[in-house]
């Protein structure tokens, strides 16, 4: 199942601000769609979610990070969502890899 994780090519959330060596290695699933009901504003809104295995020298953990109500409908990489929750993930990834 992690090599699976592994080989997951869409790297636009967790794994977008993580450093990339051979050091760390990062299995993640992502997830997009947008709200089945519109909101007030007559606009359905976006679902964004990542979850990842992120596994170092000296640290694992998981990660998920969920995001509802995202008012950027934009698909690309550059999405709100999926840039505020690569910094929420790159803040994590430092508290654990910190003096390793």
């Amino acid at each position: 199942m992690l090599a699976t994780l592994r080989s997951q090519q869409d790297r636009a959330m967790i794994p977008r601000l993580i450093p990339t060596d051979d050091r760390i290695q990062i299995g993640n699933k992502t997830g997009t769609d947008e709200e089945k009901h519109a909101w007030k504003d007559g606009v359905k809104h976006h679902v964004r979610a990542d979850a990842a295995i992120v596994t170092g020298p000296d640290f694992t953990y998981v990660i998920a990070i969920y995001a509802r109500q995202v008012e950027d409908t934009r698909w690309g990489v550059d999405n709100e969502a999926l840039t505020t929750g690569a910094r929420i993930s790159r803040m994590i990834y430092e508290h654990f890899s910190r003096g390793k």
